[in-house]
């Protein structure tokens, strides 16, 4: 339970993250090579999570493996010389897997939120 908990505020954070960039970006009425350019890093960065994170599979121990980054999605540990896989129920499985791909995209916008927020806009207002 608590690790849904953690997921879930995760994503809701990176999910947040995402929505006031568009909105301050909106809000300072850019053109649309801001656009682009914030669709495609958020692309990018959702790709390469797909590519690497969801089959990044690393040790934490000899005996213990995860497969899955930022959140580990299966876990497989040894038990009488042969892995033994735990795999979450579908409910975490699948709140871990939007977290994973939601998470990348917010930390690739995150400085370009704090930019945002600490420089004015050209019409001399704050966002």
């Amino acid at each position: 339970m608590v690790g849904l908990i953690v997921m879930l505020s995760t994503f809701l954070t990176s999910s947040w993250i995402l929505c006031v960039t568009i909105r301050r970006l909106a809000a300072r009425g850019v053109g649309i090579g801001w656009w682009f350019g914030i669709s495609v890093l958020m692309v990018v960065a959702v790709g390469i999570e797909y590519l690497l994170g969801l089959d990044l599979e690393y040790y934490v121990s000899e005996n213990l493996r995860f497969v899955g980054f930022p959140i580990p999605m299966v876990a497989f540990h040894m038990e009488n010389g042969r892995w033994v896989d735990y795999v979450p129920p579908d409910l975490i499985l699948h709140t871990a897997l939007l977290t994973n791909l939601v998470v990348p995209a917010a930390v690739a916008v995150l400085p370009l939120l704090l930019w945002l927020r600490f420089h004015p806009s050209k019409h001399g207002s704050s966002d």
